[in-house]
């Protein structure tokens, strides 16, 4: 990717921790924090500590926190990659490191966590596993409060209408109402068309 790299869209860029085994991590968060200059980036990520795999947990904290630093240095909120880490992500928010917005993409976790995270100002995004009935994020939905959720497909073939409309109903919210909420939160939480 070229320094001066122009987008036709609104994009996030990070080093995710499955790719840093072997990257020359210096030059790429060089080049991370020259392309956050483009208005078109508008958030830090898909960054963060994964413990399935064999980078050590040190490793991919000390590279996450540069990675916050950058978003930090321009007011960029950050899309979290976790996978069994939600514990060591607390005790950074314990520290104060989320200075911009987390967003904790994907998020698996039970309402207790989901609760933990939010009251620490992070945002938790749900996704397709909205649509199993019964699932642990059905809870999360139905009790963390709106301000601080957003919706995605990721890598599902569900269509992101479906997950929109089943979130809705789960909290009891007519889907026009959702969806403008979430729309508000996107606004806030990434300063869209303020930058």
């Amino acid at each position: 990717m070229d320094y001066n790299e122009e987008f036709d869209y609104p994009v996030s860029i990070g080093l995710h921790p499955w790719h840093i085994a072997g990257m020359d991590v210096n030059r790429e968060l060089d080049k991370m924090d020259s392309l956050c200059n483009n208005t078109k980036v508008i958030a830090t990520g898909e960054c963060g500590i994964d413990r399935s795999i064999s980078v050590s947990i040190e490793k991919q904290t000390e590279i996450f926190l540069l990675q916050n630093e950058i978003a930090i240095a321009h007011d960029l909120p950050v899309i979290i990659h976790s996978v069994r880490s939600y514990s060591d992500f607390l005790a950074l928010l314990k520290k104060g490191y989320n200075k911009t917005p987390w967003i904790f993409h994907g998020f698996s976790g039970n309402f207790q966590i989901a609760r933990r995270l939010v009251d620490f100002g992070a945002y938790i995004s749900l996704g397709s596993s909205l649509l199993k009935d019964f699932s642990k994020t059905n809870e999360t939905m139905k009790k963390t409060t709106l301000q601080r959720i957003f919706l995605e497909t990721d890598e599902s073939d569900a269509g992101i209408e479906d997950i929109y409309k089943k979130a809705a109903a789960l909290t009891g919210i007519e889907l026009n109402e959702f969806i403008n909420q979430i729309y508000q939160n996107f606004i806030y939480c990434f300063n869209y068309g303020i930058r």
